[in-house]
C-alpha cells in the first residue's frame, strides 16, 4: 500500500465521502452507501487499511451466520445476521472507497476484495444449510435436495474467483460507449430496477435475516440459493459481454 497522500483523510468530510461510493440499486443507494460513507469518514482518520477492513466484513458475516448456524433460526439471532449483514455490507463498499481517499487502489486490492466477497457469501449459505441439515423438523426430502446444493455453492466460489483473479491478471479493454442499460420509465427498467435490487447482496441478507426471525430457516435457505443461483447467471452473461468487447476492442486495434 501507498501513503494516504498530502492531508486527504484529515480534511475528507461526509460528502466527500458519499460521493465516491458506487451508484446502484434502491437498497445500495438508500441503506448500504450512507452507512459506507460514515464508515469511510471514521476509517480515514485510523490505521486500518482498505484490505483488512476487507477482511473484517468478512469474518463479522461469517461470524452472524456461524451464530444462527449453531443456536438455530430465533428473533434475536434474526436481528444479529440483520444488522451484521448490513454492517458487513457496507464495510465492504467502504474498502475500496477507503482505498480511493489514501490514494492506495490497486488491482490486487479489488481482486482481494472480490475473492472474500464470494468466500463470505458462500460461506453464509453453506452456514445456514448446514443447520437445516441438523435440525430433525425438516422432512428429509428437503434435507437432502440442500444438500448437494452446498456442494454446488462451494464450487461456485472457485468459479466466481477463477473470472476475478483472471480479470486482476489480464485485465480487459472495454469497448467505447458505456454499458447498455434499458430506460429508467420503461417497463424493461422497472423490471431491471426491481430484479437488481431483490439480488442485491444488502437485500438478500436483510431478506434472509426476516426468514431467520420467524423461524423459517428451510425457507431462507432456499430463498438464498436462489438469489445466489440469478446472481452466479448474470455474473456469467457479464463476463461473456466483457470478454466479446474485449476481443472486439483488440480486433480494431490491429
Amino acid at each position: 500500500m501507498v501513503g494516504n497522500g498530502s492531508g486527504s483523510s484529515d480534511k475528507l468530510t461526509y460528502a466527500r465521502a458519499y460521493s465516491l461510493m458506487k451508484r446502484g440499486n434502491f437498497w445500495m443507494n438508500r441503506v448500504t452507501q450512507p452507512i459506507a460513507a460514515l464508515a469511510v469518514l471514521i476509517l480515514a482518520r485510523t490505521r486500518i487499511t482498505p484490505n483488512a477492513v476487507t477482511v473484517l466484513s468478512a469474518v463479522m458475516l461469517i461470524a452472524a451466520a456461524g451464530l444462527v448456524s449453531v443456536m438455530r433460526a430465533a428473533p434475536w439471532t434474526g436481528l444479529v445476521l440483520a444488522v451484521a449483514s448490513q454492517l458487513s455490507y457496507a464495510l465492504d463498499g467502504a474498502d475500496g472507497a477507503l482505498a480511493r481517499v489514501r490514494g492506495c487502489s490497486s488491482r490486487f486490492g479489488a481482486w482481494f476484495d472480490l475473492m472474500f466477497d464470494r468466500i463470505a457469501h458462500v460461506s453464509v449459505l453453506s452456514l445456514l444449510a448446514l443447520a437445516v441439515l441438523e435440525d430433525g423438523a425438516y422432512r428429509a426430502d428437503s434435507v437432502k435436495a440442500v444438500a448437494p446444493v452446498m456442494l454446488l455453492m462451494v464450487v461456485s466460489v472457485a468459479y466466481h474467483n477463477g473470472f476475478n483473479l483472471r480479470g486482476a491478471l489480464f485485465p480487459a479493454r472495454p469497448a467505447s460507449g458505456g454499458e447498455a442499460s434499458a430506460s429508467p420509465g420503461s417497463r424493461a427498467g422497472v423490471f431491471q430496477a426491481i430484479l437488481l435490487t431483490v439480488c442485491d447482496f444488502g437485500f438478500f441478507m436483510f431478506s434472509l435475516s426476516v426468514g431467520v426471525a420467524f423461524g423459517r430457516l428451510l425457507i431462507a435457505v432456499w430463498f438464498g440459493i436462489v438469489v445466489h443461483a440469478v446472481g452466479l447467471a448474470a455474473l456469467s452473461a457479464r463476463v461473456r459481454q466483457l470478454s466479446a468487447e474485449a476481443a472486439l476492442a483488440s480486433g480494431n486495434g490491429e
